[in-house]
């Protein structure tokens, strides 16, 4: 499923490049953009082995598709290159299962909230009226997370937080000037963070009243791929 998603978001990008080959030149040079773009974010399931107080056992992590955002801020440093900051939202509800013998599934709401720094690099005429182009940037991810049956939760010894995560990010898109100022923006971009624990101890452990408080061992990333479609605004200015 990986491999898919990577190898279409390679088939879109180059279907761009492509497209930029007989786009006209334009006189523009406009140094800052503003871009806002609405999509949708999916992922894969996940399972993770975890330590038991008898052996091990495989923890599911199922994460369904949500609606998500962009808003970013780019500033062109020369023809070829620019270096955008980046807020991206998506919203994901998700299920552990298999926690405990007691809680086979618990649901829970998460948030995603990113800020990254990216560079943009433009392969042909960034002047021109089609623009194509490459990102790849790195920061932070923050997993805001609340159980959807708190009570549920503690009664198994549960106690969800959100973490922040090292993330990174890379992808690609288009943006089609309809003017001198407003643009078409279209993305494509595979955000990869680091599991967290969501506050989880990383093994099965017994509190001081002899009950299980359920473990979890975060191993390896979660890669959420967006698709999204808005508006880049170029601020008046020459670089």
């Amino acid at each position: 499923m990986k491999s898919m998603r990577l190898f279409l978001a390679v088939v879109v990008t180059a279907a761009f490049l492509i497209v930029s080959l007989q786009a006209q030149p334009r006189r523009a040079k406009n140094k800052w953009e503003v871009s806002f773009t609405v999509g949708w974010a999916s992922s894969d399931d996940e399972s993770f082995a975890t330590s038991t107080l008898n052996g091990v056992k495989s923890v599911g992590l199922e994460q369904d598709s949500g609606p998500a955002f962009t808003l970013g801020v780019t500033d062109h440093v020369s023809r070829h290159v620019g270096a955008e900051v980046e807020y991206a939202f998506s919203d994901h509800d998700s299920t552990f299962f298999n926690l405990s013998p007691d809680l086979p599934a618990l649901g829970f709401k998460q948030r995603l909230h990113r800020i990254s720094y990216s560079a943009v690099i433009y392969p042909g005429n960034r002047l021109a009226r089609i623009r194509p182009f490459g990102m790849v940037g790195a920061g932070a991810a923050y997993f805001q997370t609340s159980a959807e049956q708190p009570e549920l939760a503690l009664q198994n010894n549960v106690d969800l937080r959100s973490r922040w995560t090292f993330m990174y990010h890379y992808g690609g898109g288009v943006k089609w000037f309809l003017n001198e100022r407003w643009a078409l923006r279209f993305d494509v971009r595979n955000y990869v963070s680091n599991v967290p624990d969501y506050g989880l101890p990383r093994q099965d452990q017994s509190n001081g009243n002899g009950m299980l408080v359920p473990g979890f061992r975060p191993q390896g990333d979660f890669q959420h791929l967006y698709f999204g479609a808005g508006f880049t605004y170029a601020l008046p200015g020459r670089p």
